[in-house]
């Protein structure tokens, strides 16, 4: 039989040399043919095979491939109106401050409070801070900067502590990137 001529719905399988007739049945059954060079048959046995055909029961389709684990995938369509948030780790900056005081007086200058471990500034003011700010542009602490470590320590308590007691306060600044909203499309 050539392939060529039969209908798409129609398949051919090579079985082995007298295959029993229960086995031959159930091969017939199957609508799979059989990869290329997967058959039972070696090369002496070509000769005493028999090719049977194998249709297709119309109307019946077989169900949907699902995806293979790992496999690629196309994205699928976005709705026209969602709005997609991710969470970019490199929408954070962060940066060290070395302030020295040199007097007993010697303020920091920061209105301070205390967010989740760290201390949030609320607002520079006269002192070192400042100082620094003038003389550091790009590296200026600014309200809403989180101060995450003082010298080499967490907490915001403990941080507290090292303002209180250090004379040279090496302080961890982590600057969160400024929200932006996306506004609505139009229609929506």
């Amino acid at each position: 039989l050539k392939p060529s001529g039969l209908p798409s719905a129609r398949r051919s399988l090579l079985l082995c040399p007298s295959p029993s007739p229960i086995r031959a049945r159930s091969l017939a059954r199957s609508l799979q043919p059989a990869a290329m060079g997967a058959t039972c048959c070696t090369a002496e046995d070509k000769q005493t095979g028999e090719a049977v055909t194998v249709e297709q029961a119309q109307g019946k389709e077989s169900p949907p491939e699902e995806p293979m684990a790992g496999s690629l995938q196309e994205p699928k369509e976005e709705q026209p109106n969602a709005v997609r948030v991710e969470n970019d780790k490199t929408a954070t900056r962060e940066f060290t401050v070395v302030l020295q005081k040199l007097e007993p007086g010697d303020k920091v200058g920061a209105k301070v409070a205390r967010a989740n471990n760290a201390l949030e500034v609320m607002e520079v003011k006269d002192g070192l801070l400042l100082d620094h700010n003038k003389k550091n542009p790009d590296e200026a602490v600014q309200k809403g900067d989180l101060i995450v470590e003082g010298n080499g320590k967490t907490g915001s308590n403990t941080i507290l502590d090292v303002i209180t007691h250090s004379d040279r306060i090496t302080f961890k600044i982590q600057r969160r990137a400024p929200s932006k909203e996306v506004p609505p499309k139009n229609g929506s």
